[in-house]
């Protein structure tokens, strides 16, 4: 069983990856979703799940009262499904719900997707709160936790998670495949315009304000556009901040859509996250071929190798890196020679990949326990 509480961004997309290779490969599935913040791309993924392999229980993202009724729920869901081989958690709410249920119902295994204390916002107090909560829960609760990335897996080292019991398993995309391919005709662009590309939620974390504020730095925008694909509590003021610096015609947020479709026109992917875990765009761009630019959170310098296939800013100086950065790609012999090396390096983040040491986690940590929970499926 599978358990979500995000159902959108990279962690909803995961979950819905393993649900769909576990079937795929004989193995019996469920997914456990919350309806409470999904996006429309997650919807329609889900719909192609089998109805009764889908049950939805809603959790809120913050702690409160409302717990009590999401813990009910999966309980009650347990007893009349289970027990499992394992109950996979994704996020941190699905991941504390889960690990408070008796062990006896499956292996408890949990996916972070970054942990709360990874936030560089998180200070004092809350980030006291939640690393102790993740790391009591890490070493009495956890029988697997699975790190997406270098950085997350160091972040539950620090927080004193069980070492034998902590996996590196970074995500893995399937080659792209756009339900409908665009061309730059399109969207009016031309052969000559340098395409920058930014795809991701229009929060705080992915900062896409500080997008915007290094294009209007840019000293010559005479043949440079950018696409902005996605939706998010940011979206107004993003609009505002754009139309504020008079970039109308330079950059166009064409809201929620199969960012498959978009990789293609792009010339030079950008990441502005103030921190992440394992971030899908930055694999998708690595396997579109593209060049990158990323700020230095999270795995960024795994998958970009600085100065080869992109550039790493630094997050601490982004209001100059990143405009410097982005006009340094912006020259052809520069660009040309990190678009060639780009298109060497893919292919080292296939789901496959992923999938089998998913797997593999999962047998080692029943093998842990013994052998199976007990009645397992």
């Amino acid at each position: 069983m599978i358990v979500l509480e995000p159902s959108g961004g990279g962690s909803g997309r995961n979950a819905l990856d393993l649900v769909a290779a576990t079937l795929d490969r004989g193995h019996d599935t469920h997914l456990v979703y919350s309806a409470t913040r999904m996006d429309p791309l997650f919807a329609r993924r889900l719909s192609a799940i089998c109805p009764s392999r889908r049950h939805r229980v809603d959790m809120d993202r913050a702690p409160g009262p409302r717990d009590l009724f999401a813990l009910r729920g999966l309980r009650q869901l347990l007893r009349r499904l289970g027990p499992f081989d394992v109950i996979h958690a994704h996020s941190s709410k699905a991941g504390a719900l889960t690990r408070l249920l008796p062990r006896r119902y499956g292996a408890r295994i949990y996916t972070p997707h970054a942990f709360r204390t990874m936030d560089p916002a998180c200070r004092g107090i809350a980030r006291a709160v939640f690393g102790g909560v993740e790391g009591a829960l890490a070493r009495w609760a956890t029988d697997a936790l699975i790190c997406v990335s270098p950085d997350e897996r160091a972040e539950a080292q620090r927080l004193r998670a069980p070492l034998d019991r902590t996996h590196l398993v970074p995500n893995g995309v399937p080659r792209a495949t756009p339900s409908v391919p665009l061309t730059r005709a399109d969207l009016n662009l031309s052969p000559t315009d340098i395409v920058f590309g930014f795809v991701g939620r229009l929060s705080a974390q992915k900062d896409p304000l500080a997008f915007v504020e290094a294009i209007a730095r840019i000293r010559d925008l005479t043949h440079v556009r950018v696409i902005i694909v996605g939706v998010g509590e940011l979206e107004a003021q993003l609009q505002q901040q754009i139309d504020a610096k008079g970039l109308g015609e330079v950059i166009r947020c064409v809201g929620q859509d199969d960012a498959a479709r978009y990789y293609p026109l792009f010339d030079i992917f950008v990441l502005t996250s103030r921190y992440e875990s394992m971030p899908y765009v930055l694999i998708e761009a690595a396997e579109a071929g593209l060049p990158m630019i990323a700020t230095d959170v999270s795995t960024a310098d795994s998958i970009i190798l600085d100065g080869q296939n992109g550039l790493v800013v630094p997050r601490a100086d982004l209001a100059t890196a990143l405009p410097e950065a982005m006009e340094a790609l912006i020259q052809p012999d520069q660009r040309s020679a990190m678009t060639a090396q780009a298109a060497r390096l893919r292919g080292r983040y296939s789901l496959d990949r992923m999938v089998d040491q998913t797997l593999a986690v999962y047998q080692a940590a029943l093998d842990g326990q013994g052998g199976s929970a007990g009645a397992g499926r």
